[in-house]
């Protein structure tokens, strides 16, 4: 374990007893699924183990193939397509970012998904808007992983895709130490 990401003795004190509601009688889990669902605008928000947990329940309940930028992905969408015995295709991009007229030349299934982060490599912000848009004007789910973009002040990112998840776990956005979300 990195000793820097380590939360102190009293954090994790702390963190303690937010989660059994000693700390005013609050039910921090349902203010914190009211927040992401108020920065999602999805109704339905389950809190998760971690991010990854996320991508395996989103990937899962995909029957068709999986779509995977070819870079600027979290290399965790492979790994978990490949444990599902799912079809992976590959998007071609220009260095991570995606351009849904691109899409068309796949040969792709119904009830198929894409799935992308909403900046490419942590460097460079997706139109999440015209992906998703595209999507699902062609019938493909589109699932953000938005663990870098949520919350983002012009909504551009975190509120357009079908599916939106994140890790909320050090360094991210949404930083609780561990964890993650999936709307």
């Amino acid at each position: 374990m990195f000793k820097f990401k380590t939360p102190s003795k009293k954090a994790r004190e702390t963190m303690s007893k937010v989660a059994s509601g000693e700390i005013d009688g609050t039910n921090f889990e349902e203010s914190c699924i009211e927040k992401i669902k108020k920065l999602t605008g999805h109704d339905e928000v389950k809190i998760t183990s971690s991010g990854n947990n996320s991508i395996f329940i989103a990937l899962s309940a995909i029957k068709g193939d999986i779509i995977i930028p070819d870079q600027g992905g979290w290399h965790g969408f492979k790994q978990i397509a490949k444990f599902l015995n799912k079809n992976i295709i590959t998007l071609k991009t220009d260095f991570g970012l995606i351009d849904p007229e691109d899409i068309d030349g796949l040969d792709i299934k119904e009830d198929s998904a894409l799935i992308y982060t909403s900046f490419a490599g942590y460097c460079a912000e997706q139109d999440a808007k015209s992906i998703s848009k595209y999507c699902r004007n062609d019938g493909i789910i589109s699932i953000e992983d938005a663990s870098a973009g949520i919350g983002d002040s012009e909504n551009r990112l975190g509120k357009h895709s079908d599916i939106i998840l994140a890790s909320t776990g050090s360094p991210k956005i949404i930083n609780v130490g561990s964890g993650g979300f999936i709307a």
